[in-house]
């Protein structure tokens, strides 16, 4: 009975995983499908890091001295600031919704941007993994599981 419930638990899990992946994808999709492009300009890198008192004393040993400040190892990830101008002169901002260390933008650099003509603050970098990184992730894991849990061996030799 637990062999079976834990392999429910995991298939759950996966087809969770794979809604949200399918849905994400989806909407991505159609949004792709009915946005504008113009081009944008990186005018900052967004710093986003895990606070060092997020953590407590439990967790001192994962820390290390780092540019004479307590930080965790790869703790940052960098989030592209774009500018872009839409076709009646207005000027919009967005942040990308996928960070990244090191950077894989620098400020200044030139990058393709989709918005939507109806909401035009509904913007995204024309970039693979700003599109579909998270229904990817999602996906994937998600298959993990689901195939996890229909698979995984069920022992027919208990311990009484």
């Amino acid at each position: 009975m637990a062999a079976f419930m834990f392999r429910l638990v995991f298939c759950l899990i996966g087809l969770a995983m794979l809604g949200f992946a399918g849905w994400d994808a989806h909407r991505t999709w159609q949004f792709v499908q009915v946005a504008a492009k113009t081009t944008g300009e990186v005018v900052d890198l967004e710093r986003q890091r895990l606070a060092d008192e997020d953590y407590d004393d439990h967790y001192a040993y994962r820390r290390y001295r780092y540019s004479g400040r307590i930080g965790h190892r790869r703790s940052v990830s960098y989030y592209p600031v774009v500018v872009y101008t839409l076709p009646d002169g207005r000027r919009l901002e967005v942040v990308a919704r996928t960070g990244s260390t090191p950077p894989r933008y620098r400020i200044g650099q030139r990058v393709e941007v989709l918005y939507d003509p109806q909401n035009p603050s509904r913007a995204r970098i024309n970039d693979f993994f700003e599109l579909w990184l998270l229904p990817l992730f999602f996906g994937g894991f998600g298959l993990f599981f689901t195939i996890g849990g229909l698979v995984a061996p069920v022992s027919s030799n208990t311990v009484r």
